[in-house]
């Protein structure tokens, strides 16, 4: 899905895209599902050559880590 935003990418809909849609869609509406920020926040980062990523994570009142925001960006050549 990621390839569909780049500036010269040309627009395909197949099996393949569908199927990471699918599967992005049941993520965010499966549990653990976005909770409200209320408390202390930890914050996870991590970064590879071409991409950067984060979490916002909340502890919730079972002591697990619950997702309260995402974050993800590709770099550029200059990044």
């Amino acid at each position: 899905m990621n390839m569909l935003t780049r500036k010269d990418a040309e627009w395909t809909w197949a099996g393949a895209q569908q199927t990471a849609f699918d599967a992005l869609k049941l993520c965010i509406t499966s549990k653990p599902v976005l909770a409200h920020p209320h408390k202390q926040f930890d914050l996870e980062v991590d970064a590879s050559g071409f991409a950067v990523g984060a979490i916002l994570l909340q502890k919730g009142e079972d002591s697990k880590k619950h997702p309260i925001a995402f974050y993800s960006a590709t770099l550029n050549k200059a990044e």
